[in-house]
């Protein structure tokens, strides 16, 4: 489920993978941690407990200082497959 939704962000051409990274960064830390991803969440109707938003970020921390840069949020958004070849084995 979760590909998906990364294929169909990919394939809009309205979506700015830049764009949400700022969204989510509005301190502009240059980072996102479990605050500012807390109060996105917050923002957007979702509460979330301090143990999911570190799953997230776990998920995605490359280097492991739990926090995501803009390169490993990014990383994070890209599908495995594009989405016009997810939607030929549908």
């Amino acid at each position: 489920m979760l590909e998906h939704h990364k294929q169909v962000m990919d394939a809009n051409k309205q979506f700015s993978s830049e764009a949400a990274f700022s969204a989510v960064d509005d301190w502009n830390y240059g980072y996102i941690d479990k605050r500012n991803l807390k109060s996105f969440m917050r923002k957007h109707g979702r509460m979330v407990t301090d143990e999911q938003l570190m799953m997230v970020i776990r998920r995605l921390d490359l280097d492991a200082d739990a926090r995501l840069n803009k390169e490993e949020f990014l990383e994070g958004l890209k599908p495995e497959q594009v989405y016009s070849k997810a939607m030929k084995r549908e």
